[in-house]
């Protein structure tokens, strides 16, 4: 979002787009980013890449911020757009000029930008090296930067091929695109955020647009009473019991404390996504049920940071050993947990500590999986 210009500059705009409206011209100069960078605005022929046939409005970045100079240029702009488009000569390679390049190789520059993650972006604290090369790999070259590694000076258009790529509004889009904008302003190209922004698109995972299947504590103790292997079992019951994230299991012990003559179980996590916490079981008769007290994970030869992925693929891989594949996948264990948190009246403010969440997210996350039949059925509970 543009930061609020100063009404001088904001005025100025105004009264040239009046005056550009009333000569005739059918250009508007618009701003555009955190550092309110000039555009002009017009219905415009289809880039030559595109796969539109007819006009459409579109913005032509300028590449200088708002100022009364600049601002005073850009009218300039305007006027000898709108002219090309009334004798009918625009042109869309004498307005994008030639692709800027880096000043380095692909593969010279991805090394370099390999050496300022690791330095400014990755927790060497937390991480060995090992672990550090995993999330290199998984974080940023599976990303799309493994493509740019080629041995001549990378261009937009280099950037810009691999975005057009991704399957647009997709988690993947976003994360990808992210990455890409990153590297492309390390290797000093400009107009980055202007030409990959579109493809960015607008996912967001607090407002999914797909619908997440929750399992049923029925669906869940059917399921898992009956994978096979009891130390991948022993993972997913301990999701379901305490809503831990994939990779936490492998950091967590239970705990036995007594308060008020009541004995019952503690899961201490010892280093989760947000830190070390403290979570409650829930439902509590679980522990007993999947025989949580015997500790028994899976030996795994790969680095902790990695546990996660692993997890999922062992959910599916364990379900096929039973012939019997759910619609939903073992992160919804934790989602289930914190859905059952809500439908027993555990306040917000503890559920979102035993899950590792601010309040913010426990709530914008966490309540758009309530269905209709569960608010039902908790509205029934309150017996009002």
């Amino acid at each position: 979002m543009p930061k609020p210009l100063p009404s001088p500059l904001s005025g100025k705009i105004n009264e040239i787009n009046l005056r550009l409206k009333m000569d005739g011209y059918r250009v508007a100069i618009s701003i555009r980013g955190k550092h309110n960078f000039l555009y002009l605005v017009s219905t415009l022929p289809p880039k030559p890449e595109s796969t539109r046939s007819k006009p459409f409005q579109q913005r032509i970045s300028l590449g200088y911020p708002a100022s009364l100079p600049g601002i005073k240029r850009a009218e300039t702009q305007a006027r000898l757009l709108g002219a090309q488009l009334v004798e009918n000569n625009f042109d869309w390679g004498k307005w994008r000029g030639a692709p800027a390049k880096s000043a380095k190789t692909g593969e010279e520059s991805l090394a370099q930008y390999k050496t300022y993650v690791i330095e400014n972006r990755l927790n060497r604290d937390k991480y060995d090296d090992s672990e550090i090369e995993t999330l290199w790999r998984r974080r940023f070259l599976d990303r799309g930067l493994l493509k740019l590694a080629i041995p001549r000076a990378l261009s937009l258009n280099d950037f810009e091929a691999i975005a057009k790529e991704l399957k647009p509004g997709t988690a993947q889009a976003r994360y990808v695109t992210v990455e890409l904008r990153h590297f492309a302003k390390f290797c000093g190209l400009t107009g980055v955020d202007e030409c990959l922004m579109p493809y960015q698109g607008n996912y967001n995972p607090k407002r999914p647009k797909n619908k997440r299947i929750i399992p049923t504590d029925e669906d869940i103790e059917k399921l898992l009473t009956k994978i096979i292997n009891p130390s991948w079992r022993y993972v997913f019951c301990m999701m379901a019991t305490f809503g831990l994230r994939n990779h936490e299991v492998w950091n967590a012990s239970l705990e036995y404390r007594t308060k008020g003559g009541k004995t019952f179980p503690v899961c201490l996590v010892s280093d989760g996504k947000t830190g070390s916490r403290e979570v409650y079981p829930m439902p509590s008769r679980w522990v007993d049920l999947f025989d949580l007290p015997s500790k028994k994970l899976p030996t795994l030869s790969v680095s902790h940071v990695r546990h996660g992925e692993k997890t999922a693929r062992a959910f599916l891989r364990q379900c096929d050993r039973i012939d019997h594949t759910p619609d939903w996948r073992p992160y919804s264990l934790r989602h289930a947990y914190a859905i059952r948190c809500i439908r027993n009246g555990v306040p917000d403010a503890i559920s979102c500590k035993w899950l590792g969440h601010s309040i913010v997210t426990f709530r914008e996350i966490y309540s758009k999986w309530i269905s209709r039949s569960e608010s039902e059925d908790i509205w029934l509970d309150l017996n009002m």
